[in-house]
C-alpha cells in the first residue's frame, strides 16, 4: 500500500474556521507549513519482461496545501509538482511513467502551493525480478503448422512445467493425441557462466525451432538436432521452441531439451534452476469458466494462465464487472446484465485471451443477504451496471462548497453535508445532479467541526444528528488541557423560523479527541434507533509520548472505538464524565449512558448498520514515523505502515489498535495488532484498502437489477486526484464474497441519492463527486428505492419511492399491507405514501389497472422498534 502520511484528515482538517487569520506571507496560523508533499509509495514492481526495468507509475495526488484564510475562505492547492530521480529532475506532472532499473531507487517529489510555499519528500522504487520458476507451454489443437511469432495463433490451453522433457506419449496432454497439434514454449534460461554451449532437441515426429534472445540456434524436422557450440556470457536470455506435429501418422511425439554446458562432455536434460518465465508478459490463455451456466450479477471464476494486469473481461460486447485477479491462474469478475449464449475472453496489458463459451440468463435477486436467493425479477429489467461520473451542477456549473466533510440524506430528500467550520450546508436537488435550492445553517459553536451527520429512522419526529469537536486545541491553544481531550460532541439540529437549520440540543458530551484530528467521526443508528458514534484513537498505534506527531495525549476510556448511546431511552444521559481530567491515560468513565460498542478501531471515519443484521466500519492504519506500536502495556516496538481496513463489527469485539487505558481491564487491548501480519488475539478485518478509504455505504436501490442491492460501498478520500470506490459484496454471513474497483470517481464520505446515485463531497476540491446510474427506463413500472430505507415498526412514516412509469393512478402495499396517503407524483419517477405497521423486511410493490410491479424480495426494512 502506498504510504501516506498523515491520514486523510490531517490533510484536509488543518484548515479550520479556528485558525488564525492568514496571508500568504503570515505564518498560516501556527502551522509549520503550508505546502504538503505526498510521493506515494514504497513502490514495488517487478520486472515482468526480464530486461532490467520496469515502467513504474509515480502517483503525487495525496499532496496538498495546509494554507487556509478564515475571513475569505480562501484555502490552498498544490499548484506545481517535480519529480527526482537520483537529484535529476524526470517529470513536471503529478502523475508520472518513469522507467526504473533492478533494484531500489530513491524518489524525490517538491510541490508548489498557490501561496508559493514549497515542501519536498522522498520514497523509493524497488524493481525485482518479475520471472518465476518453470516454463510457460501453449497448446494449438488441431494447427500442424505454427508461425514463428509469438503473436500468431491463439493457444487453447497451457500449463506451467519445470523443464522440457516430454520423452514419451504419455506426457503429452491426452486431447492434443491422435491430432495435429503444436506447442509454443516462452520463458528464460540462465547462462551461469561464460562459455561454449550446444543445445540438442529430441524432435520427434515434427518440425521444431529455437530461438535464444533474437537468435535462431536450432532449425530441424523429424529426429535429434543439434546446434554448433555457441558462446554465451553469463546472463539471462528469452527462450522460445516450437514443436510442430503436423502428421499424427508419421510416429510417436517426443520433445526434450538437452545442453552441453561449459567443461562437460556430455549432453543432459535442461535443469529446473536455470529455466523461468514471466507470467506478466504473456498474452492470457483462458482454460475455463465456472459456471459455465451463469446469471445475471453471479460472480464468475475463470481459470486459465497470465491472468495479470487484466484491462478487461469482455462477454460478447459487454464487459465483465471487476475484474479481480486472485494471482495469474485465477480470476474473479460479476456478470453484466445481457442473457444468452456468448463467447468469453481476457484482455490484458499484454493482449488477448482465447474466448470460451458462456451461457447467461436472469438471476435471482432481493435475497436475504444481498443478491443472491429467491426473488426472480422482471424481464427485461436487467443493465450492465454502468455509473456516468459527475459534480452536483447549479446553472451549468459546477455547485462549489468548500471544507464539506460529511453527508446525509433527510427524509426530506435533501442532502445535508457538515463541514471543517462548523456549518451544514442543505442541498436540494433534482433526480439527477442539478442543484435547485441551498441554504446553510448556523455555526455549531466556536471552533467547531463537523465530522459526522446522520438522521435517526426510529424518531417521529427528524432531528439532524451532527458530532462536533474542536480539533488541534493544545497545539493552537484552543482549549486548556482538562478541558480539550473530553471536547467532543454529538449534538441536535433542526430548522427554526429564524434559521434554515441550528443547534437545539445536545445529546453526547466528553467525547475523547486527540490534539491533532482524530476526534468524534461518522454517525449511524442500529436497528433500536440507538446512537453509534465512531471515535477516533489519540495514538498511531498506541503509544503515546510528549510532543509525538498526534498531539502527544494518551487513550482514555472511550477512544479508539465505536460508541453505543441508547438515547432513546427513558432518562437517557449523554453527559458523559471522568474521575479526574489531569491523566486522560489513566482516567475512568464514572457517568454518562455511552458505551464502548467494539474496541480497536484507530480512526473510523463511517459505518452502516446493514440490512443483514451486522454493523460495518472503515478503518483508517497506522502510518510508519507517526509513533511506535504498543506490543503490551509496558512495551512498545516499531511500525510499518498499514493499509485501510473493512470491518465487521460486533458488541465485545476488539479490532487492533490498541488502548492501554482500556488495557488495564482487558488485556487484547494492551498489543496493536496490524493487519498484514499474521497475528492472533483480535478480530481480524474482513477485507485491507488503500489509504485513505473513508466513506460507506449499503447500495439498496433495485437499479440495474437489483445486482448491486445489498453490496457496500467504500469510498476513498480524494485530494488532488479523482479517488476510488470499492464495491464490496458480501456472503450470507456477512463477510466478504468479493471486493472490485467500482470506479476512480469518489469522495471523503458517501451516500446513496434516491435514484441510486452516489453522492460524495470532495473536501479539499470544493466539489461534489456524483457517480449516476446510467440505466434506460424498462419500459414497465419498477421501484427503485425507497427512502428511507427503514422506519420504526408502528408505521406512520412518510416515505418517496422512486422508480419508472409510477403515474397516477397507483395502489401501493408494503409487506402486503397498504401504503396509505399515495401522492406526490413527480413525472413518473417518485410518489409518497405513508408505511404502514409492520416488522422484518418488506416488500414494496405498486400497482396500477390490474398490473404490478415485481419485487426483488424486500425494499423497506422495519426497525425493532
Amino acid at each position: 500500500m502506498p504510504a501516506v502520511a498523515p491520514r486523510f484528515l490531517v490533510l484536509l482538517l488543518s484548515l479550520l474556521a479556528f485558525a488564525l487569520a492568514a496571508s500568504p506571507k503570515d505564518n498560516n496560523g501556527g502551522f509549520d507549513h503550508r505546502a504538503h508533499a505526498v510521493p506515494g509509495g514504497p513502490y514495488s514492481v517487478p520486472d515482468a519482461d526480464s530486461d532490467g526495468f520496469a515502467v513504474v507509475k509515480l502517483n503525487g495526488e495525496l499532496s496538498h496545501s495546509h494554507y487556509f484564510n478564515p475571513k475569505t475562505g480562501a484555502t490552498g492547492r498544490v499548484t506545481k509538482y517535480f519529480w527526482f530521480v537520483n537529484g535529476k529532475q524526470v517529470c513536471t506532472r503529478m502523475i508520472c511513467y518513469i522507467k526504473f532499473p533492478l533494484g531500489t531507487t530513491k524518489v524525490d517529489l517538491r510541490v508548489v502551493d498557490n501561496t508559493g510555499d514549497s515542501a519536498s519528500a522522498s520514497t523509493r522504487v524497488a524493481v525485482y525480478k518479475g520471472s518465476k520458476p518453470a516454463l510457460r507451454f501453449w497448446y494449438y489443437p488441431l494447427v500442424g503448422w505454427l508461425p514463428d511469432s509469438i503473436s500468431a495463433g491463439q493457444p487453447k490451453y497451457s500449463t506451467t512445467e519445470r523443464m522440457i522433457n516430454k520423452h514419451s506419449r504419455n506426457t503429452f496432454p491426452q486431447f492434443l493425441l491422435g491430432k495435429r497439434f503444436s506447442i509454443r514454449v516462452l520463458g528464460n534460461i540462465q547462462f551461469q557462466r561464460q562459455g561454449n554451449y550446444r543445445f540438442r532437441l529430441a524432435c520427434m515426429a515434427a518440425d521444431c525451432t529455437m530461438w535464444i534472445g533474437n537468435v535462431r540456434v536450432l532449425n530441424g524436422r523429424n529426429g535429434f538436432i543439434t546446434s554448433k557450440p555457441m558462446i554465451f556470457s553469463k546472463g539471462t536470455k528469452k527462450l522460445h521452441i516450437i514443436y510442430r506435429h503436423q502428421n499424427p501418422k508419421r510416429g510417436q511425439p517426443k520433445f526434450v531439451l538437452s545442453w552441453q554446458t561449459p567443461g562437460r562432455s556430455g549432453m543432459s536434460l535442461v535443469p529446473p534452476h536455470v529455466l523461468s518465465h514471466n507470467p506478466a508478459s504473456y498474452k492470457p490463455v483462458v482454460h475455463s469458466v465456472y459456471p459455465a451456466k451463469a446469471r445475471v450479477g453471479n460472480v464468475i471464476t475463470i481459470v486459465g494462465s497470465s491472468l495479470l494486469n487484466v484491462a478487461a473481461v469482455k462477454i460478447g460486447k459487454s464487459s465483465c464487472a471487476g475484474p479481480v485477479s486472485k494471482n495469474q491462474f485465477t480470476l474473479k469478475c460479476v456478470v453484466p446484465g445481457i442473457t444468452g449464449k456468448y463467447e468469453l475472453f481476457v484482455r490484458t496489458g499484454a493482449g488477448s485471451s482465447n474466448s470460451v463459451p458462456i451461457t447467461i440468463s436472469f438471476g435471482s435477486f432481493g435475497s436475504k443477504f444481498g443478491s443472491d436467493g429467491a426473488g426472480v425479477g422482471p424481464v427485461g429489467y436487467y443493465q450492465p451496471v454502468r455509473f456516468r461520473s459527475d459534480f452536483l451542477k447549479r446553472n451549468g456549473k459546477v455547485f462549489n462548497v468548500p471544507q464539506l466533510t460529511s453527508i446525509a440524506l433527510g427524509p426530506d430528500n435533501q442532502f445535508y453535508m457538515g463541514s471543517l467550520g462548523g456549518i451544514v450546508h442543505v442541498i436540494r436537488t433534482d433526480l439527477g445532479n442539478q442543484v435547485k435550492g441551498y441554504c446553510k445553517s448556523t455555526q455549531v459553536g466556536k471552533s467547531r467541526s463537523i465530522l459526522g451527520l446522520a438522521f435517526n429512522p426510529a424518531e417521529k419526529h427528524a432531528r439532524l444528528y451532527a458530532s462536533t469537536s474542536v480539533l488541534y486545541w493544545g497545539t493552537k491553544k484552543l482549549l486548556p488541557f482538562t478541558r480539550g481531550w473530553n471536547n467532543g460532541e454529538v449534538i441536535a439540529m433542526q430548522k427554526t423560523k429564524k434559521s434554515c437549520l441550528t443547534r437545539v440540543a445536545t445529546v453526547v458530551s466528553g467525547l475523547p479527541v486527540s490534539n491533532y484530528d482524530h476526534s468524534v467521526n461518522g454517525l449511524s443508528f442500529d436497528m433500536g434507533g440507538n446512537l453509534l458514534i465512531q471515535v477516533g484513537g489519540g495514538t498511531n498505534a498506541g503509544v503515546s509520548k510528549k510532543g509525538d506527531p498526534l498531539g502527544g495525549v494518551p487513550d482514555s476510556p472511550l477512544s479508539g472505538a465505536m460508541l453505543w448511546a441508547p438515547i432513546l431511552k427513558k432518562g437517557f444521559n449523554g453527559r458523559v464524565a471522568y474521575n479526574q481530567y489531569i491523566d486522560p491515560g489513566r482516567a475512568n468513565k464514572v457517568r454518562g449512558d455511552v458505551f464502548v460498542y467494539a474496541a480497536g478501531l484507530r480512526n473510523s471515519y463511517s459505518s452502516i448498520a446493514h440490512s443483514n443484521g451486522h454493523i460495518y466500519a472503515t478503518d483508517n492504519g497506522a502510518n510508519a514515523k507517526f509513533g511506535p506500536r504498543s506490543m503490551g502495556c509496558g512495551k512498545e516496538g516499531g511500525i510499518a505502515t498499514e493499509p485501510d481496513t473493512l470491518k465487521r463489527l460486533k458488541r465485545g469485539g476488539f479490532y487492533g489498535y490498541a488502548n492501554r487505558n482500556r488495557g488495564r481491564r482487558d488485556g487484547r487491548q494492551c498489543r496493536h495488532r496490524s493487519p498484514q501480519l499474521n497475528e492472533g488475539g483480535y478480530d481480524k478485518p474482513i477485507a485491507k484498502m488503500e489509504s485513505s478509504t473513508t466513506g460507506l455505504l449499503e447500495y439498496t436501490a433495485n437499479t440495474f437489477g437489483a445486482q448491486m442491492r445489498g453490496d457496500l460501498l467504500a469510498t476513498k478520500f480524494a485530494v488532488s486526484g479523482s479517488g476510488k470506490v470499492y464495491r464490496v459484496q458480501l456472503k450470507g454471513d456477512g463477510t466478504v464474497k468479493s471486493m472490485f474497483n467500482l470506479a476512480t470517481h469518489s469522495g471523503l464520505a458517501a451516500v446513496m441519492s434516491p435514484v441510486g446515485a452516489i453522492i460524495m463531497p470532495r473536501v479539499y476540491q470544493g466539489r461534489i463527486a456524483v457517480l449516476l446510474p446510467n440505466e434506460k427506463n424498462p419500459g414497465r413500472m419498477v421501484v427503485t428505492s425507497v427512502h428511507p430505507f427503514r422506519g420504526p415498526k408502528r408505521g406512520g412514516g412518510k416515505v418517496t419511492i422512486t422508480g419508472w412509469n409510477l403515474k397516477p393512478p397507483l395502489t401501493i402495499t408494503v409487506g402486503g399491507k397498504p401504503c396509505t396517503n399515495v401522492g406526490e407524483y413527480k413525472g413518473g419517477r417518485s410518489v409518497t405514501c405513508r408505511v404502514p405497521r409492520g416488522s422484518g423486511r418488506a416488500a414494496v410493490v405498486v400497482k396500477r389497472f390490474g398490473k404490478k410491479s415485481k419485487s426483488f424480495g424486500y425494499e423497506y426494512v422495519y426497525m425493532t422498534v
